[in-house]
């Protein structure tokens, strides 16, 4: 992660439905505002890393208020009207890989309009 030091830090806490409670770090933690999904992808790992050493690197997705954690958290927090003394509960799901298809039927040309008339 980057040097965070002279941040503002919000407290959050990370909650999850679909996972090992023990995977996640437990309690309130103090985070940097300018913290964004991927850090907190490595800050989630490395504890479960530490907590179990059978833990596979995974990717997360977050929520906060029901709403996808996207950009950073500042942002995040004035944009969705969040006051910065509370405790921001952030959810935790696993990431869905992007589907793959499961056709492909190459063509030389493309067909870019169809015209249908009654004759």
């Amino acid at each position: 992660m980057a040097d965070f030091q002279n941040d503002p830090h919000i407290q959050v806490k990370f909650i999850a439905n679909d996972l090992r409670t023990g995977s996640l770090p437990v309690g309130f933690l103090s985070v940097p505002t300018s913290v964004t999904p991927e850090n907190l992808n490595s800050l989630i790992n490395s504890a479960a890393e530490e907590a179990d050493e059978s833990w596979k690197q995974v990717s997360f997705d977050f929520l906060i208020n029901g709403i996808l954690f996207r950009g950073n958290l500042a942002d995040f927090v004035v944009d969705n009207n969040i006051p910065q003394e509370s405790v921001v509960e952030i959810e935790c799901i696993l990431r869905q890989p992007p589907p793959e298809p499961d056709q492909d039927i190459p063509h030389e040309d493309w067909v870019s309009a169809v015209k249908v008339t009654n004759d």
